[in-house]
């Protein structure tokens, strides 16, 4: 333990933290509970490193450590997972929502996700029997195999991988918070503001976070997408894709999305009505409406 300090200092250690914490964090969407429970042990050996660390000097500088408490709290669920899968998974995204701070590590693995689920999201999703063109990717190449492989296989491969699919899901809903701009609260006002005076200060707060999301494009085409997957209609997935991602919206939303979702259904919703004003009425924009209330 004298000796654990030494080059915690350096570019290097800073980059192998920030490594460490992308991988245990994309991992904890796997679907086998063994490499979750793995992810949060880690975890948990992480924070007794910088304990250790923390003895001895400073480590306020590291990245990590200002989401320690955060990633204590997903260590200590390896000793005591709730029963239940889904339990499990409910329990690790509500703690990811109480992170505190975006890091190097934290914002990777965000990003390094909403690329994986994407590309699920188009195998998922699609109703083409046919098999596709060779890939270098993982989404491509289990795609091929199920068009190579007998039926009951194939549907087991796609099962998994819808399990992933909600985990990745959940995981880019509870965590993309840290992505989006927050207001850091100023100092409490001694009295009640006027009506023009708060409306003033709301549409000054949403301009400025209009303007900083431009600099995440990311965030606003991942809102953009699972808005978009209420009325998913796959003829295999469609179904589970549509309820899970309504429940998901409604309830393991990080709240920093709230203001984006609103903002994309009321789009999504103002696109329903013909230029005359007259309301489209048709089977997908009834189903759409349905789901968001």
């Amino acid at each position: 333990q004298s000796d654990a300090y030494l080059g915690s200092d350096t570019e290097m250690c800073h980059q192998s933290q920030t490594i460490v914490e992308v991988v245990m964090l994309t991992s904890l969407c796997s679907p086998r509970v063994e490499v979750v429970q793995t992810a949060l042990k880690c975890l948990q050996q992480v924070c007794d490193e910088l304990d250790i660390k923390g003895s001895m000097e400073d480590v306020s500088d590291m990245p990590v450590n200002s989401n320690l408490v955060t990633y204590r709290d997903l260590g200590d669920l390896a000793r005591a997972m709730p029963p239940g899968r889904v339990a499990q998974q409910k329990k690790i995204m509500h703690l990811l929502r109480h992170m505190a701070e975006p890091t190097p590590g934290n914002t990777q693995a965000w990003e390094d996700t909403f690329s994986q689920w994407q590309a699920a999201t188009s195998v998922l999703c699609s109703n083409s029997k046919e098999p596709e063109s060779a890939g270098d990717t993982m989404i491509q190449r289990v795609k091929q195999r199920q068009t190579q492989s007998p039926p009951l296989v194939s549907q087991l491969e796609l099962q998994t991988q819808l399990v992933e699919w909600l985990h990745m899901t959940g995981f880019l809903c509870a965590l993309g918070g840290l992505l989006i701009p927050r207001e850091r609260s100023s100092s409490r006002p001694t009295s009640l503001p006027d009506f023009n005076s708060l409306l003033s200060s709301v549409e000054a707060s949403e301009q400025k976070r209009a303007v900083a999301l431009t600099s995440n494009p990311l965030i606003m085409k991942f809102v953009h997408e699972v808005v978009g997957l209420l009325v998913c209609s796959s003829d295999t997935f469609g179904l589970e894709i549509r309820e899970n991602v309504r429940d998901l919206l409604g309830h393991d939303l990080h709240p920093a999305f709230y203001p984006i979702v609103y903002q994309e259904i009321r789009d999504r919703v103002y696109g329903f009505a013909a230029s005359t004003g007259q309301v489209i009425v048709n089977d997908m924009n009834t189903l759409f409406v349905e789901q968001v209330l």
